[in-house]
């Protein structure tokens, strides 16, 4: 994105830039700590669009997917 608004293809204005917060990443210090990561990354200085990937919360770690041992998905009780 940077390199395409570096070299004049396109401004800033022209792209609308959407991030989405993974379900395992939905604990506030964390959306915010993860979006500051991404704006980073991109070079970019804001996102126009900012969502929830899904409105439950899976529980928090380094599984994307984190399940029980019946297979269950493992969930936290976040308050949006």
């Amino acid at each position: 994105i940077k390199e395409k608004i570096a070299d004049k293809t396109n401004t800033r204005q022209d792209i609308f830039v959407t991030t989405i917060a993974w379900n395992t990443f939905h604990r506030r210090e964390i959306v915010i700590e993860s979006s500051k990561r991404s704006l980073i990354d991109l070079q970019l200085v804001y996102f126009d669009l900012f969502l929830i990937h899904w409105p439950i919360a899976y529980k928090e770690g380094d599984d994307l997917f984190p399940k029980d041992e019946n297979t269950k998905m493992l969930t936290e009780n976040i308050d949006f």
